[in-house]
């Protein structure tokens, strides 16, 4: 994927500009995340048991304001930040170096939409994926169900398809957002009337076999 270009930010002296940190943020979307890619897996080993009636529950976990997290119906963790930029997650942040390289890729997209004068829809939602010690990102917005970034890309950098029409290229974007919708469902209070009418149209017309 191309990379965006966003400076060091985490000097209080730096003032970021859009052209030389070439190597810190990709663009990414939707279907072209880690999410299923991931290879952790748990190590068994022998314990002790203690002598007499023990509690061997864990310590809760603390996430700071803003964060919480949530349980996909698959299983998996993620993580939403209730700030002026929704964010979403799937990094580990209870891990507080996770957290430093989340807040930081989130603080520079921020610098940059300012330093732009962007105007982002009131509903916008922001994925960011750690890759080390880059990050990856896409916006999606809720009103027009559409994922975007903050760059002019082609369709081809991106894994899109080719497309015939600006109605076409906007159903693959759409396609993009239903995506993200189906991997971060639980954190979302509710669906517009007229998403829950057309799901209702699409099952209607499956049942009748046509």
């Amino acid at each position: 994927m191309e990379k965006l270009a966003i400076d060091d930010v985490s000097s209080p002296v730096a003032k970021p500009s859009f052209a030389s940190i070439a190597n810190s943020i990709r663009h990414t979307t939707s279907k072209h995340t880690d999410r299923y890619r991931k290879n952790a897996r748990a190590s068994p080993q022998n314990s002790l048991i203690a002598a007499g009636l023990s509690s061997y529950e864990t310590l809760p976990n603390y996430l700071p304001s803003q964060w919480s997290v949530h349980i996909h119906p698959e299983g998996q963790l993620y993580f939403f930040k209730d700030a002026t930029i929704p964010v979403v997650t799937e990094a580990y942040v209870y891990d507080p170096n996770l957290m430093e390289k989340v807040e930081r890729c989130i603080k520079a997209i921020e610098y940059f939409v300012l330093q732009k004068q962007i105007v982002l829809p009131d509903n916008v939602e922001l994925f960011i994926q750690i890759e080390g010690n880059d990050c990856s990102y896409y916006l999606i917005d809720h009103h027009s169900h559409m994922q975007f970034w903050l760059d002019d890309l082609e369709t081809n950098e991106m894994g899109i398809d080719m497309v015939t029409s600006p109605s076409h290229l906007g159903l693959a974007l759409q396609e993009l957002y239903w995506i993200h919708v189906e991997y971060f469902p639980t954190h979302l209070k509710s669906l517009a009337p007229r998403v829950l009418e057309d799901l209702i149209g699409v099952l209607s017309h499956a049942l009748t076999g046509i």
